[in-house]
Order: C-alpha cells, then structure tokens, then sequence
C-alpha cells in the first residue's frame, strides 16, 4: 500500500525527518526547549502524520451516511413513539 500512495509515504516520512531533525537540533542549540519540545513535538509527528494518513484511508472507506437531524434523539427508535411523545410534551410546557 505504500508503493501504492508514494507521494503520501514520501511526505509523510519527509514531515517525520523534518520534525525530528528539528527536535535533534534543539538539543545542542536550544537545550531549554528540550522539555517543551519533548511535551509537544512527538504528539505534533503523530497529528502531522494523521492528515497524511486521513487523505489515504480516506479511499478505503465507505461514504458516510447523511444523518436527519429533525429526530428527537438519534438513540430513539421507532417503537419508542409514545417516549418522544412525551419528550416533546414535557419540552412544549417550559
């Protein structure tokens, strides 16, 4: 799969050197961000690696259904009529 979708293996791994050549740096010239850049580089290859990885999975996965938003609750079915019917009746009193 990766042969696949070079262009996204190429960037994704071209993001993961840049960001850790970044955080090699920081090391001998910047050793004061080396807490900050621990915190919060690592989880930033992980979200920077997610959009390369949503665009891929993204051909692979069924299209999302269109939800009607005029129900009352999505966890109501059918047979829960006379339930609604009091949902409604006890938002109609306020």
């Amino acid at each position: 799969m990766s042969v696949r979708h070079l262009p996204f293996t190429l960037g994704l791994l071209a993001a993961d050197l840049l960001l850790g050549t970044v955080f090699c740096f920081s090391l001998f010239y910047m050793p004061q961000l080396t807490a900050l850049l621990t915190l919060f580089g690592i989880p930033l290859v992980a979200f920077v690696n997610s959009f390369f990885l949503n665009a891929v999975f993204k051909h692979y996965m069924p299209p999302e259904d269109e939800h009607d938003s005029s129900e009352a609750s999505p966890l109501l079915g059918q047979e829960d009529q006379a339930l609604k019917e009091a949902i409604e009746s006890l938002k109609n009193k306020s």
